[in-house]
């Protein structure tokens, strides 16, 4: 009776460690500020939260759309998406004891369309080919009105930073102007 005891007492012990460590929480792959949503051509970080400490972790195995992986740190990943689209990732954590979790997660790269500026009759003319939100018309870094921009009475490298209506921005092509 007493070896049966002990051995259920054995088995118990295993159950309860292996469940204590095959769970500890929901898995989650966090996104900066949690979003779904980035623009083209900026890196991304996905941090994969586990719930463990990283040395009871044996390996993590990263899926999904790694032509775009820039590095894999173990639980974080570094993304930089070249195209608009969709996007999906999985990490499974191998733990010590062998027990694996998971999570997923998809985001989406917005589209940006570079404006462009082109030189006629002698003055800056932008070409924008998406809705915009706001333009900042720039002469050697510093931010000018509209219309002086448009005159092109100053020397200098010309130069616009428009921000689209999805909320992301970017930067035209210099004009130097003698």
């Amino acid at each position: 009776m007493q070896q049966v005891a002990i051995i259920l007492v054995i088995i118990m012990n295993v159950f309860i460690s292996t469940f204590v460590y095959s769970q500890p929480f929901d898995p989650i792959i966090e996104t900066p500020g949690n979003k779904v949503e980035f623009c083209l051509n900026h890196p991304i970080t996905l941090v994969f939260k586990h719930g463990l400490n990283n040395e009871d972790i044996q390996k993590f195995n990263w899926e999904g759309d790694v032509e775009v992986v820039n590095k894999n740190l173990g639980d974080i990943l570094i993304v930089s998406p070249t195209k608009a689209g969709s996007y999906s990732f999985r990490c499974t954590a191998t733990d010590k004891n062998g027990c694996e979790f998971s999570a997923s997660i998809t985001f989406r790269i917005l589209d940006v369309v570079k404006p462009i500026l082109k030189l006629e009759n002698g003055k800056p003319t932008l070409v924008i080919t998406q809705p915009f939100k706001s333009i900042k018309y720039m002469i050697d870094n510093k931010v000018t009105e509209k219309e002086a921009f448009q005159e092109a009475k100053m020397q200098g490298n010309y130069w616009v930073s428009v921000t689209f209506e999805n909320g992301c921005s970017a930067s035209s092509n210099f004009l130097t102007m003698n």
